[in-house]
């Protein structure tokens, strides 16, 4: 995963198809913002860590994780950084629940439980 500048995060929120599936961490607002398809999408905020972005269809096509930095934080500590582990987003949001003291159906419900995120990025916003 990279981090990318303001203008290549733009073209990815507008859904340039060579971009997707991605993911991307952006350290200036400390956050993981997540995209799987090129189609057009709203974005329903949940709460202050969470926004999930839906199609036209209503399907989840991506999200954005806010407060990352402190979130990866705890997922890291449990993992050699040289490894190449792949982390899958339920246990991002089970230590988002954990981190945070809340819970919300919406960690549990999201339909995107399995999309992998490399562990270099937590590392990265951990750091």
């Amino acid at each position: 995963m990279d981090t990318l500048n303001l203008t290549e995060l733009k073209a990815l929120y507008r859904g340039t198809p060579q971009q997707v599936p991605r993911a991307i961490y952006n350290s200036y607002g400390d956050y993981l913002g997540i995209i799987i398809t090129s189609d057009s999408y709203v974005t329903e905020r949940i709460d202050e860590h969470l926004t999930i972005h839906r199609n036209d269809e209503g399907a989840v096509v991506g999200c954005t994780i806010k407060g990352l930095s402190v979130i990866a934080k705890s997922i890291v500590e449990q993992y050699r950084i040289e490894d190449d582990v792949q982390i899958e987003l339920r246990v991002v949001f089970s230590a988002m629940h954990a981190v945070t003291g809340r819970f919300s159906r919406h960690y549990c419900d999201f339909p995107m439980q399995d999309f992998a995120i490399p562990l270099k990025t937590l590392a990265e916003a951990a750091a």
